[in-house]
């Protein structure tokens, strides 16, 4: 019988043998694996107080499946106020100022592949938003003017979102997405310590884009 014949099978069987173990390595690369990722962010509010929000958010996590993968999150964000004022018995009241917004919590991602680099990625997360209030309400007449801060209560939002990432070198993805930024809690607002059940939301539409690590 011809010897190659009988190395044929032996071939055939080592390659298979090899794909086999290539495809084990490629999934467990994947699953287990640490990942970390950086955006900017501009966000539409979606209350009529604020006029435009913009800052910046950090994700560090670790993928669960291929497909799937959890993370942590913390970002700031600065939120504009609409300056407003009116006249009231001959004196001219305002809001004016911002307020800086730290954000922590986690998420989870699903990644839907697109290409053979690129993919869509589905986010959802949840975060508390701890508030650091520079508004201002300012009273003033002909003889003289004041002014008090307004405080604002933390609060806390959900997330929802695409991303679409491509990769830009082996090791540097870069992803362009956007999203709806909704309160599950608002900010109570008071003035002097005293609540009048007035509330604000830090929610709207978001546009973001960034790089992964």
């Amino acid at each position: 019988m011809n010897k190659s014949l009988l190395l044929l099978p032996l071939v055939s069987a080592f390659s298979l043998s090899a794909f086999g173990q290539q495809a084990d390595n490629s999934a467990s690369s994947t699953k287990g694996s640490f990942f970390a990722n950086v955006s900017g962010n501009y966000i539409f509010p979606g209350e009529d107080e604020w006029d435009y929000a913009v800052g910046g958010e950090a994700h560090a996590g670790v993928y669960l499946t291929e497909n799937l993968r959890i993370f942590g999150l913390v970002g700031y964000t600065n939120w504009e106020l609409e300056s407003e004022s009116d006249s009231f018995d001959g004196a001219s009241i305002g809001l004016s100022g911002d307020a800086g917004i730290i954000s922590a919590g986690g998420g989870i991602d699903f990644l839907i592949p697109v290409t053979d680099s690129s993919s869509l990625t589905l986010s959802a997360s949840i975060q508390y938003q701890f508030v650091d209030s520079s508004v201002y309400l300012s009273a003033s007449d002909a003889e003289e003017s004041e002014r008090a801060k307004v405080d604002l209560d933390d609060a806390a939002a959900v997330y929802v979102g695409a991303d679409y990432y491509f990769p830009i070198s082996d090791s540097l993805d870069i992803f362009v997405g956007g999203g709806y930024l909704f309160n599950i809690s608002k900010s109570d607002v008071s003035i002097f310590g005293i609540q009048d059940g007035t509330d604000t939301a830090f929610d709207g539409a978001t546009i973001r884009a960034g790089l992964q690590f």
